[in-house]
């Protein structure tokens, strides 16, 4: 099992998360599944090696009374182009689960003789008129970065453009969630971090927007389970602790990632620039150098830091607040460097 495929089902694995899933993506925000009333079950089918992501048994209410439903969630990191056949499979092992419990059950009571005068084809099938299989409905989450292009009903992955062909057959349309096709006003429908985790996956794909996205305002207490997702997710490697009520500054954290990128980035360049400085000069100029910090130097320095930072993809805004701070003197030349460096880029 991979570091993500693990820790999606960790972060959704938690009810209230889980029954968020469901209410807001399918059910318009009403409480339908009730997180205290999920409990958990068997993940693989018993003539199957297919193991689902998540599944969970829960209750219902409805006019009629209380009925029991199965929840699944199938996390996506990467594009799958079968996920229709691919649910359509999980959801139908799971009927198959339900429907051989059902017969195992039936058959023992026929042999006791407590089910005579049953109808032949109820005897053979050992399924009853009167027996009722609990819905199954699965949510898909498409995770990864890339924009989905793949199909999503069962229709769309078949070799026909008969419409008289295509009309014939049963089609099937899973629950998928796709966060890069989600609104910013839907994303921020959700709570217990799945609003940051969705907005995140919507922004994954541009450096400038991930910038926007974590250094948000709204981002500055984010509880620590959720951080922890976020950083392996997207492999942030943030090393903001947790204080203690729980909660995570990830907007301090975010600044945190980018200084010791930049330190590092800069240390890469500046060693590169000296080696090659020190071939070119003599001793004297070399010693004059060491004295006496120039315009020049601090020219030469700028162009470092400003290269690096545009080669590890940071953001013009981000640029300039650190650059300004190490050169105050030259400020007024930070716009050129950029402009510059991104002219080469391009």
């Amino acid at each position: 099992m991979g570091q993500y495929d693990k820790k999606q089902k960790s972060y959704l694995d938690d009810n209230v998360r889980f029954a968020e899933i469901f209410n807001k993506s399918i059910y318009d925000g009403q409480q339908v599944v009730n997180p205290d009333n999920l409990q958990e079950i068997n993940v693989q089918h018993a003539q199957s090696e297919r193991i689902r992501d998540l599944a969970k048994k829960g209750t219902v209410k409805n006019c009629g009374g209380i009925i029991y439903v199965i929840f699944g969630i199938e996390n996506m990191q990467n594009m799958i182009y079968d996920a229709p056949v691919k649910i359509m499979q999980y959801d139908a092992e799971e009927y198959d689960n339900q429907l051989k419990e059902i017969q195992k059950n039936n058959d023992k009571k026929f042999k006791k003789g407590s089910l005579k005068g049953r109808g032949s084809g109820e005897f053979v099938e050992k399924y009853l008129k009167d027996d009722k299989l609990k819905p199954v409905i699965t949510m898909g989450i498409y995770w990864g970065s890339e924009e989905w292009d793949g199909p999503l009903t069962l229709r769309e992955m078949l070799d026909a453009s008969d419409e008289r062909i295509l009309k014939s057959v049963p089609d099937y349309r899973p629950n998928i969630l796709i966060p890069s096709r989600m609104t910013d006003r839907k994303i921020s429908e959700y709570s217990n971090g799945l609003d940051i985790a969705f907005a995140l996956a919507k922004a994954s794909k541009k450096k400038d927007e991930m910038d926007r996205v974590l250094k948000g305002i709204e981002f500055e207490k984010v509880d620590e389970d959720t951080y922890s997702f976020l950083n392996t997710q997207y492999n942030l490697k943030m090393k903001e602790k947790a204080d203690e009520r729980g909660y995570v500054n990830m907007c301090r954290a975010y600044d945190e990632l980018i200084n010791d990128k930049v330190t590092d980035a800069v240390r890469v360049k500046t060693k590169e620039v000296t080696e090659e400085v020190t071939k070119q000069v003599t001793e004297q100029v070399t010693k004059q150098v060491t004295k006496q910090v120039t315009k020049e130097t601090q020219m030469k320095d700028l162009h470092a830091n400003v290269h690096a930072m545009v080669m590890e993809g940071f953001s013009d805004e981000i640029i300039k607040r650190i650059v300004s701070k190490t050169f105050p003197d030259i400020a007024d030349c930070i716009d050129e460097q950029i402009n510059k460096e991104r002219q080469l880029l391009s």
